[in-house]
């Protein structure tokens, strides 16, 4: 029963946390992605040290609150795709310790790819639908694409995976950071 109640006080913690984050990161406009990513973390941290359940429904109440209190609601779009990417992260993780075949890592970025780029399709179309492109044609990286079909629709889809990895290492640093400190605090 101790266990239960600390898990739920801590994910409701990390849920208050990640939706500050999230709001303030909608007010301040330097270093976006990057509060988005932290606040996404706070989802790795309560699916590695909790269950997976705990991770879900950390993300569905952070998601909920940051729709509601958050100024950007396409911020919140993003925040949901990293968070998402985050606990299938986790899921890997979990899967590979208990395993006693090794999960390849081929197979592992495949399914991280694919988590990854299907969220990222979903925000566009959500966007589309939701929001409309209009907001995009004022922006350089809107003309650099619709000028010229042919060389800025791979550079921006190289540009997005290059994202992808980058965001996966700093999340493993994280989580090597967060083991190697605090994790006799948390457990």
């Amino acid at each position: 029963m101790l266990l239960k109640s600390r898990a739920v006080a801590f994910a409701g913690m990390a849920t208050a946390l990640a939706v500050i984050i999230v709001t303030v990161a909608g007010y301040i406009d330097i270093s976006t992605l990057f509060l988005l990513a932290l606040a996404s973390f706070m989802g790795g941290i309560v699916t590695r040290y909790f269950k997976v359940k705990y991770g879900i429904l950390f993300l569905l109440a952070s998601v909920t609150l940051s729709f509601i209190l958050a100024p950007q609601k396409m911020y919140v779009l993003t925040y949901m795709a990293m968070a998402v990417y985050v606990i299938v992260e986790e899921c890997i993780e979990f899967k590979k310790s208990n395993e006693y075949k090794a999960f390849g890592p081929v197979k592992e970025w495949v399914i991280k790819a694919l988590v990854y780029n299907v969220s990222v399709g979903v925000i566009v179309l959500i966007n589309y639908y939701l929001l409309g492109f209009d907001m995009y044609k004022f922006s350089g990286a809107y003309r650099v694409v619709m000028s010229n079909l042919a060389f800025g629709i791979p550079v921006m889809i190289l540009v997005l995976e290059l994202v992808m990895f980058v965001f996966d290492r700093a999340y493993v640093y994280f989580m090597r950071v967060i083991d190697y400190r605090i994790s006799n605090v948390i457990r």
